[in-house]
């Protein structure tokens, strides 16, 4: 079979316009590909996003567009000799396979010690400007617990964010975050349903800063977040950076139950660190959490952070105020009384600073909750927060305490029991 690829490649190789030198030295590397077995190197199954059906390999891709070889879809082999071929080709700009797929360059440049005086390495503008601009150093997986009023995120979400080296608490919300989800247009609840059981959704890749995510998840929908510090080298970020690119304008059939947002993104990981299996570990479901403790038990964490919902912490500091105060900061938010009502002349500087702040987060909280139209909360979200910062005094309540357990340390998916009690 190596042989008969490569005297393919021979032929071929006249036809796409090479020079005698360069036809050698493809021939040479493809012939080094197959003696090593590249074909079935888990960095290169994890790349074309193969796995194992039916005797063979099949693609979780189901773009044409991400496969160089017409039967690339269920023939890694065919798939590495044809990526080959094609990085060999003429022209020098941002469409150039080279560009196109720089993961899988830079995993066969590695594999194969390219001499780059026999193949020349092109230039990427548009790969190195995105690329630049991220300033991936580190990588952390985020995990918005589950969110019920959703049938879609009742088992919860995951994404990626991209850490930078010089990231602190002050600037960690300008990071940009991985994401994959299903691209759904249907307003009809039976056709969500169906097309999302069904991979009706084409599933895209996204990259966004981190705080319009946090503002979806935490206070749009009052999710808890927790935040999971890998410990990926920095090499390995950047090969993680580098697919990335290839994949975003690729489509994936988005299936609700198996391939999903976190199925992807074990995936992500796979390529980062070859050997892992992440993603085999799920071949009929994967749910959030389960993937999660997949990561966890992997041995890829080094640190957590948990991140309380707008909700949490409204709660949290509800609980703090007496009944008086928690019946004037309702007043507040909904505007019966002004922020100089008499009625918090007799409150001492740092009870009215925990009531206007309470008052403001309970207004956002309504707002949103019962989309109400900006026209009729502005004025008085403006009025709170004006009177708030008259008043020196710190914030005497304290912050939602961090959860004793975490999501992904709590009991399987499946569990049964039998109790007798009231």
């Amino acid at each position: 079979m190596r042989l008969c690829c490569w005297l393919v490649a021979a032929l071929l190789a006249p036809g796409l316009g090479l020079a005698d030198s360069a036809s050698a030295y493809l021939h040479l590397l493809q012939q080094r590909a197959w003696s090593l077995g590249l074909e079935r190197d888990e960095g290169w199954l994890a790349l074309g996003h193969y796995r194992t059906a039916y005797g063979g390999f099949v693609s979780d891709a189901d773009d044409p567009a991400f496969f160089l070889a017409p039967s690339g879809k269920h023939d890694p082999k065919a798939e590495l000799l044809a990526s080959l071929e094609a990085f060999f080709r003429l022209g020098d700009s941002d469409g150039h396979p080279q560009c196109r797929f720089p993961a899988r360059y830079h995993w066969l440049k590695i594999r194969l010690g390219f001499d780059r005086s026999r193949l020349a390495e092109r230039d990427c503008p548009a790969f190195r400007q995105w690329r630049d601009k991220l300033e991936a150093h580190a990588v952390s997986l985020i995990f918005p617990s589950a969110y019920m009023n959703s049938p879609s995120s009742m088992f919860g979400h995951t994404f990626l964010r991209l850490d930078r080296a010089n990231q602190n608490d002050d600037n960690v919300l300008l990071a940009y975050t991985i994401n994959y989800a299903a691209e759904a247009l249907d307003e009809n609840e039976l056709f969500y349903a169906y097309h999302g059981l069904f991979g009706g959704y084409p599933g895209v890749v996204t990259v966004q800063p981190f705080y319009d995510k946090v503002k979806e998840y935490r206070d749009w929908e009052n999710r808890d977040i927790w935040e999971y510090r890998l410990n990926l080298a920095p090499e390995e970020v950047a090969q993680l950076v580098r697919h990335v690119w290839e994949i975003m304008p690729i489509r994936f059939d988005y299936f609700f139950i198996d391939e999903n947002c976190s199925y992807r993104l074990l995936s992500l990981l796979d390529v980062a660190r070859p050997g892992l299996r992440l993603r085999r570990q799920f071949p009929y479901r994967s749910i959030p959490v389960d993937t999660v403790r997949a990561v966890v038990a992997a041995g890829l964490v080094n640190g957590t952070n948990y991140r309380p919902s707008a909700a949490t912490t409204l709660e949290t500091h509800v609980r703090q105020l007496t009944r008086a105060q928690r019946h004037l900061a309702r007043q507040l938010a909904t505007g019966k009384i002004v922020p100089d009502s008499p009625a918090l002349a007799g409150l001492t500087s740092g009870a009215r600073a925990a009531v206007l702040e309470t008052a403001y987060e309970f207004a956002r909280y309504r707002a949103l909750d019962e989309k109400l139209p900006r026209e009729s909360t502005a004025k008085t979200a403006y009025e709170l927060l004006r009177a708030r910062s008259r008043i020196e005094a710190s914030l005497p309540l304290e912050p939602p305490r961090r959860p004793a357990v975490r999501d992904d340390e709590g009991h399987k998916p499946k569990r049964a029991g039998l109790g007798l009690g009231f």
